[in-house]
């Protein structure tokens, strides 16, 4: 089964040509399947309906975001705790605000 085929389709304009992001779409979406279902929700939702919208400092964050450990990512997800790093946590509120489908 492909990975547009088992995450849904994304927009391909969520990631624009010449963008100088170090992952591809499919990375993406390869790195937004965790360990908990809520996390795969909330992070496969957001890479459809909000990436495209990030400026290139905010799809890095993103990125790095995606680095944190699954405990560490519901903590912020569910607004118990917000990341040090500025960026990071510019893309944790971007997530929580982004509309469910």
């Amino acid at each position: 089964m492909s990975a547009e085929h088992q995450f849904g389709s994304v927009e391909t304009a969520a990631m624009p040509a010449g963008s100088s992001s170090d992952c591809t779409l499919a990375q993406l979406q390869w790195h937004c399947r965790r360990g908990m279902l809520e996390l795969d929700l909330l992070l496969r939702g957001f890479l459809e309906q909000g990436y495209g919208a990030l400026t290139e400092q905010g799809r890095q964050a993103f990125q790095e975001l995606l680095h944190y450990p699954d405990r560490d990512l519901l903590e912020y997800l569910m607004a118990r705790a917000l990341p040090t790093d500025k960026d990071v946590a510019d893309v944790v509120n971007c997530i929580r605000n982004t509309p469910r489908a």
